[in-house]
């Protein structure tokens, strides 16, 4: 039973520390036009074990870079996210992050409303230099 018992608590702890991996999940863009130059730069905080981003999961309206995929213990890293939609009105766009000490991914939500189409559809995410 006491075996039991604190396999339990090692589970709570587990999801616990997932849940708080990242301060913020959701983002509001807010209004987005021709000269669409609005990045999210979502910063994590590693304080468990060593960490690693096996894969970024989600559309192509979304170009990301990161400075480090792996993800020491007591490191943070940034990951830099960038937003081109295809079409005008209100958009949700959701990406998914795997990492290594993580069962489920983590879910990444945009919200944005496009008044204008970039024109250049191929907007990079600028790099961190």
């Amino acid at each position: 039973m006491r075996i039991l018992f604190l396999l339990f608590l090692g589970l709570i702890y587990q999801y616990t520390l997932a849940q708080s991996f990242l301060s913020q999940t959701s983002f509001d863009l807010g209004e987005i036009t021709q000269l669409n130059e609005d990045i999210v730069d979502l910063k994590i905080n590693n304080l468990a074990a060593d960490n690693f981003l096996l894969r970024v999961e989600g559309n192509r309206n979304i170009t990301y870079k990161f400075t480090n995929k792996n993800i020491k213990s007591g490191e943070t890293v940034t990951f830099r996210f960038k937003l081109n939609p295809k079409s005008k009105g209100r958009l949700k766009e959701v990406i998914k992050l795997y990492f290594s000490q993580q069962a489920e991914p983590i879910e990444l939500t945009f919200h944005a409303k496009v008044i204008e189409v970039v024109k250049n559809n191929l907007q990079a995410c600028p790099s961190f230099n």
